[in-house]
Formats: C-alpha cells, sequence, structure tokens
C-alpha cells in the first residue's frame, strides 16, 4: 500500500456517497483509497449500532469491493461505545469487513483526541489484520509543533508500529471555521511545511496525507441565481507545497460535504443542487427542488463543466438535461456530484504530480478490467 494512491477521499457512510464510489472508473480506482467515515446514529443500544455499522461494512463492501485496501475511522465512537459481546465498536467495522473480504486499514487519532484506550485497540486491531494503521491528526495539533511533537511521540509509542507501517494524515479540516487571518494559501502552506520537517524526523511514514475541506456547512437562497464560488484551499496547499514538499505528499478532502460537519441534505423538501468542483474552486448550483433539470443545463453549459473527464456522475447530468432520465431524488444527487468529484480531483492530482515530477513517487496497481459506465451498483429505483 505504500504509495499505491495518491488521492484518499473521505467518504461518509451515506448512500449517495457510496453509490458515488460505487461507480469510479478503473483507473480512479486504482489511484484511489477511499476513507470510509462511519457515524453514530444518536444513542441507540449496542445491538442498534452493531447493526447500523454491519449495514456500512456490506453496503461499501458492495461498492468498494476486495482489490484494494481502504481505511476506515470512526471518529464518534470511544471506548465507552460497547457491543453486545463487550468488545468495542471500533472493533466491529473489521470483523465485518474481515468476513466479507475486505482490506480495512483501522484509524486512530492522536492521544489527545480520544485518549489512548482508541489508539490501544486500533494498535491491536492492526496486529490482528496485518495491515498497518493510520494516524489522522486534527489541525490543532498540527498547527502547533511542539504540540505535533507530543502527539506524534505519544501515538506512536501507544500504536507500536514503525513509521513505514502507518498512513499519516495531516487534517486542516473544516478550514473555513479557521481564524480568517489564518486562513490563506501561504500561512498554512508554512504551517504543513513546518509539520512536514517534524514528521521526516520521526521517521519515514508509509502514506503522508494532506486532508481539508472547504465546503461551507451551508448554501442558501441568495445562490439560486448566480452560484456560490469557493476556493478549494486545501488543493491550492497541497499544489503550493508539492514541488518543494521534503516527502511525498498525497491529497484527501471531504468531497462536496462538510468536514464532519451538519449533514447538508438536511431536513424537508431539499433544494435542487448541483456541486461541480473545478481546479480552482467548488461551484455550488442551486434552485428550487422542481428545477433540477433547468439547473442541469445551467451547470453543463457553463465553464465549470469540465466535458473531457470521463464520468458516471457526468453521464448522468447529461441524461437528466436532455430528458432521457428522471431527476430522481436529493440522494441521487449527490452520488452524481459525489462521483464527478472524485473522477475530478484525482484528474487534477494526477496531471499535478506529472507537471512537477513528483508522479515518479508512487506506484499505482494494474487497473481492474469492468464496463464501469455500465455498472449497476444500487440503481435509482432502490434509492
Amino acid at each position: 500500500m505504500r504509495r499505491s494512491a495518491c488521492y484518499f477521499p473521505i467518504v461518509p457512510n451515506k448512500i449517495g456517497e457510496i453509490k458515488a464510489v460505487g461507480h469510479l472508473s478503473p483507473r480512479t480506482r486504482a489511484r484511489t483509497r477511499i476513507v470510509l467515515e462511519i457515524d453514530r446514529p444518536g444513542d441507540g443500544d449496542a445491538a442498534k449500532l452493531e447493526e447500523h455499522i454491519a449495514g456500512a461494512a456490506r453496503q461499501i463492501s458492495e461498492a468498494w469491493g476486495t482489490t484494494y485496501p481502504l481505511l476506515v475511522d470512526m471518529p464518534e465512537y470511544g471506548p465507552d461505545h460497547r457491543a453486545t459481546n463487550g468488545s468495542t465498536l471500533i472493533e466491529h467495522p473489521h470483523v465485518c469487513l474481515r468476513q466479507l473480504g475486505m482490506l480495512a486499514v483501522p484509524v486512530a487519532g492522536p492521544v489527545s483526541a480520544g485518549g489512548p484506550e482508541i489508539l490501544e485497540t486500533v494498535r491491536d486491531i492492526a496486529r490482528h489484520e496485518r495491515r498497518g494503521a493510520a494516524l489522522r491528526i486534527p489541525f490543532l495539533e498540527l498547527s502547533h509543533v511542539d504540540i505535533l511533537q507530543r502527539e506524534l511521540t505519544s501515538s506512536m509509542r501507544i500504536l507500536a508500529h514503525e513509521p513505514a507501517e502507518i498512513d499519516l494524515l495531516l487534517d486542516l479540516e473544516a478550514v473555513l471555521h479557521i481564524p480568517e487571518h489564518q486562513r490563506s494559501t501561504a500561512h498554512l502552506t508554512a504551517v504543513v511545511h513546518e509539520a512536514l520537517a517534524l514528521v521526516r524526523q520521526i521517521g519515514e511514514f508509509r502514506n503522508v496525507i494532506l486532508c481539508g475541506s472547504s465546503v461551507p456547512e451551508n448554501v442558501g437562497k441568495q445562490y439560486n441565481g448566480a452560484p456560490y464560488r469557493g476556493r478549494r484551499i486545501e488543493l491550492d496547499v497541497w499544489r503550493t507545497l508539492l514541488p518543494d514538499a521534503i516527502m511525498p505528499v498525497s491529497f484527501s478532502d471531504n468531497g462536496i460535504t462538510p468536514s464532519r460537519g451538519p449533514d447538508p441534505r438536511g431536513f424537508g423538501p431539499a433544494p435542487a443542487r448541483i456541486r461541480l468542483s473545478t481546479p480552482d474552486e467548488i461551484v455550488f448550483y442551486r434552485a428550487n427542488q422542481k428545477r433540477y433539470v433547468d439547473l442541469c443545463k445551467r451547470a453543463l453549459s457553463s465553464t465549470d463543466f469540465d466535458d473531457r473527464i470521463p464520468a458516471w456522475g457526468a453521464t448522468k447530468l447529461r441524461e437528466c438535461a436532455r430528458g432521457h432520465i428522471a431527476p430522481s431524488s436529493p440522494t441521487e444527487w449527490v452520488a452524481r456530484d459525489t462521483n464527478l468529484h472524485i473522477e475530478t480531483t484525482v484528474a487534477e492530482v494526477q496531471r499535478r504530480l506529472h507537471a512537477t515530477g513528483r508522479i515518479r513517487d508512487y506506484r499505482f496497481p494494474e487497473e481492474e478490467k469492468f464496463a464501469w459506465l455500465q455498472h449497476n451498483f444500487l440503481e435509482d429505483e432502490q434509492v
């Protein structure tokens, strides 16, 4: 798994996002390792939470398959969340995924994020599965080198794995929550450069991955006319540091949804939405729900849409604009937009790696062979 992927999209266990993964092209799948983020629905009892986790495992197994590894993160679960047999619920998805033949890698936060118990659990899972582990460092720890050194040292000691067995995720988190004077590309690039210098002193990690999300938590009715436009700040930072980075750094983001923020699907009738990702911006088109077809036409005729990128999500937008398929549901819209986002982002990441010569740092696996535009994972009528 060492540098066998350049993009690590964070995928919540929602039907729309998982369906998007199920329709990725073979080329993109070979360059991508998803980070499945399993949520905790309320305060259900152990049996209900086990069922919820098992359902997420089944869905992602149908979408992702058993060829490539995936990372599994459970940020809402702590040591007190127990299964019916008394084990921690953090272990449960790995039991399920192992039975399904999947190649799961457990993710932990640093000691400050969840205490030593979570790291100990992830250590034990990693020893059993023999695929290493991942460590996800939040922005507060990342942005202060003295704190980062303390957290990395203590976390690595508990994980008891060599750096070469660890995927290290440096997470800018919700970039729009960072104070404005610290949110510039130049400032955040300097922060990451300093963090990478420390990381190099500790050892050579299996993968070092820069994460972040510039997706706003809400795009309101004021954007029913002109679309919302926002810089992809985390991608700007990655591109800026890439040529002079002292080690290979892969990219990660949260797709078209905010970083651990409120679910943009919300409650009640959802507006029509199309979310396009260009190499520089996230562009959110919005209208009354009944205007989805018109919204497709607007988005497809704009310069924000790159018709050179082959993607299932783009195909569905075209078919809807031409009246060949029904608009369907908000869950389906999320699937189309997320799929197109991942395909677009992989293309941009690979382009930048080639332009800077850093593509030599990667060794992508052989692509699978299947008719991906005809793949039928979770078809519309099942949503």
